[in-house]
């Protein structure tokens, strides 16, 4: 928890972790050290369990492992869980759905009718960093969280390039920019830096601290919604920027010629994945990209990509 903390994580709401010991001191007195059959015995799906609480509780644990491994304490085999219940594909925009979105992002403006100066104050930023961010969000592909986290220090405007040091599974990386997104963040930078001089978080609340999930989570859906209409198979959230980000970036692939492992594994590395493994889940999204790489690379693309037809 203590190497969690350090990264900034919350604490879980529900600590498994801490579970599953008690739980092994209570069932395994005689036993001095962590052994593979606790990790099974813990992990097997409960009767009574659905999908979801079986998966969650599982990955608090594999994570625990995972940290134990990386530390020599192992070799521990990890669980495999079954699909999350209520699972969605991700939903992927058109161009007159992101018009919609920019649109209704750019006309959000500072409350005259705020009560007093202070709730003037947190309007006036949520007009600065609202437009920023989400363009920010849809360029790069970049996990909500891990913009919301962003120090001054991590934003490198003069070279282009922005440290993730803050990210999901401990990946840091360097994510490259383009010049019209550096030009974006540098006009930002010098209009925040007057409405809050010597900030330590480069999209701040009003008391200087970091944004809250809850922030992008009620921001996107009011802009999103104020022009799209609202459709029963589509979930929209601001993580589908980033799916948007793979697919769009797999799309252009085809334009640029082929060089494949290259370009996967630096899609995979700018996305923070902890494998390309992971990135190849993407291409499943993008049916025709599979007829290309077949005409281009033969029978070898159907041992590369098992099953993502």
């Amino acid at each position: 928890m203590d190497y969690r903390a350090s990264f900034k994580y919350k604490k879980p709401a529900n600590d498994f972790v801490r579970c599953f010991l008690n739980w092994c001191d209570r069932t395994y007195l005689k036993t001095k050290y962590l052994e593979q059959k606790m990790i099974d015995t813990w992990c097997t799906k409960r009767d009574t369990e659905k999908n979801r609480s079986h998966a969650v509780r599982i990955m608090s644990v594999n994570a625990f492992l995972k940290y134990l491994n990386k530390r020599g304490e192992g070799p521990y085999l990890y669980t495999m869980y079954g699909d999350l219940e209520k699972y969605e594909e991700p939903v992927l925009f058109n161009k007159e759905e992101l018009r919609n979105f920019f649109r209704a992002v750019d006309e959000i403006e500072v409350k005259d009718q705020a009560r007093c100066h202070y709730s003037r104050y947190q309007s006036k930023l949520k007009c600065i960093i609202t437009p920023v961010i989400f363009r920010l969000l849809y360029s790069t592909g970049m996990r909500p969280n891990e913009a919301r986290w962003l120090d001054c220090k991590d934003v490198d405007l003069e070279r282009g390039v922005i440290y993730i040091r803050k990210a999901k599974g401990y990946y840091e990386r360097i994510i490259a920019l383009h010049e019209s997104t550096s030009a974006m963040l540098r006009q930002y930078d010098e209009l925040m830096s007057k409405e809050m001089p010597g900030r330590t978080v480069f999209f701040p609340n009003d008391e200087g601290n970091y944004r809250s999930s809850y922030y992008l989570h009620t921001t996107f859906n009011r802009c999103w919604y104020k022009y799209n209409k609202k459709t029963t198979n589509k979930n929209v959230v601001t993580y589908s920027f980033r799916h948007n980000y793979a697919v769009q970036n797999i799309i252009s692939w085809k334009h640029d010629g082929f060089d494949f492992d290259m370009k996967l594994l630096a899609l995979s590395k700018s996305m923070g994945h902890g494998s390309p493994d992971a990135t190849l889940y993407y291409f499943h999204l993008v049916p025709q990209f599979t007829d290309l790489l077949e005409e281009a690379e033969g029978d070898f693309i159907s041992e590369l990509l098992p099953g993502i037809r």
